[in-house]
């Protein structure tokens, strides 16, 4: 892939395996972010209220059009688990079903609002089984599926097109947590049977921290209108702030401008190397890296294809063997006996090599 890996100065000083915890940032996206700030050092407020005027909108006609969401339904966000925890707040409580192993900062609200879950199995800890999904669906009168397009522990991506179309065909709603595969997989949310999409902007996206987007479609805000509103979510209409609820009630005021700006510089880089061209490089990287440890008769979690998987993938591993990782500037996650390795569009086939010589 036609990337500049000198725009990305950490690649210089590590093997960079860790996208699923961290996306890296380009030098141009550091710039989009200095930029702002300069503006903001110099001239205040005034450069806040131009950036709020003239440039929030245009910020989300960029995230929707990279989604395939109509802006109407697209709000920038702190966080996904702001915008979840407002959005499921707007719901109230209904019969929930869940994966058991599924992201904590995804569970947790539900368990706190006190919502009736019910939960499924993986396959071997890792796929999951449609039909048996679809039963506990009808058996337990499930009102919502909610879940992590990627598995965090494992790497496994669900089939969201499979789970949309049961989902709808059990009049059911679906929420999904996309922040270990935006950025790194196509997602059109107009033509999916999704709900409502949400993702933060600091791993594949590559816009850094404390930022994050959500696309919900309009006859969910119909049915479960939000709860939730600030400054961000009036509009001006003949010089008078008036409030209605939409997408931009989950729009607070006074937002992380520097944060956005980098947002929209990741998101303009991957729109111009195109998503689908990232998605099959990432993929095609992985697979190369999943063979070799094939070949190796190395132990993974899950099975050795790349296309049950979104960019990374975990192998039981020991404290020490990790060490060693660390000590050859080789970065990856190690959680819980066991390591997450991840390749991006800015790796290579030397940085999977680099890594497959220590393990």
């Amino acid at each position: 892939m036609d990337v500049k890996r000198k725009s990305y100065p950490a690649l210089e000083a590590c093997t960079y395996l860790n996208t699923a915890a961290c996306g890296l940032i380009s030098d141009t996206t550091l710039k989009a972010m200095q930029s702002f700030n300069t503006d903001f050092l110099h001239q205040g407020s005034k450069a806040a209220e131009n950036w709020m005027m003239n440039e929030w909108e245009s910020a989300r006609k960029e995230v929707s059009a990279f989604v395939g969401a109509q802006v109407s339904e697209t709000v920038l966000v702190p966080s996904f688990s702001f915008a979840y925890n407002a959005l499921i707040e707007s719901i109230g409580k209904k019969k929930v079903l869940v994966y058991e192993n599924d992201y904590p900062s995804l569970l947790l609200p539900l368990q706190l609002k006190e919502f009736e879950l019910y939960t499924f199995s993986g396959i071997d800890n890792f796929s999951f089984d449609y039909e048996a999904i679809e039963r506990q669906i009808e058996q337990e009168n499930i009102e919502f599926l909610i879940i992590s397009h990627v598995q965090y522990r494992t790497g496994y991506k669900a089939d969201l097109d499979r789970l949309g179309q049961l989902c709808a065909s059990k009049k059911i709603h679906l929420i999904v947590d996309a922040t270990q595969s935006a950025g790194a997989v196509e997602i059109n949310f107009k033509n999916s049977k999704i709900d409502a999409l949400i993702w933060s902007n600091y791993k594949w996206i590559n816009g850094g921290l404390g930022t994050g987007s959500m696309c919900v479609k309009t006859d969910f805000l119909h049915k479960f209108e939000p709860k939730i509103g600030g400054y961000g979510s009036y509009e001006f209409e003949e010089g008078a702030l008036v409030y209605r609820p939409s997408i931009k009630s989950f729009q607070p005021s006074h937002p992380n401008v520097a944060g956005y700006e980098a947002m929209r510089n990741a998101i303009r880089e991957k729109a111009q190397l195109g998503i689908k061209s990232i998605e099959k490089y990432n993929s095609d990287l992985l697979q190369y890296l999943l063979d070799a440890l094939q070949h190796k008769k190395s132990t993974i979690i899950g099975d050795y294809s790349a296309k049950s998987r979104a960019g990374y993938f975990c192998m039981p591993y020991e404290a020490e063997q990790f060490e060693v990782l660390k000590q050859n500037n080789i970065v990856v996650t190690f959680r819980e006996g066991s390591i997450r390795v991840g390749v991006h569009f800015y790796n290579t086939k030397e940085d999977v090599d680099r890594f497959l010589e220590f393990v």
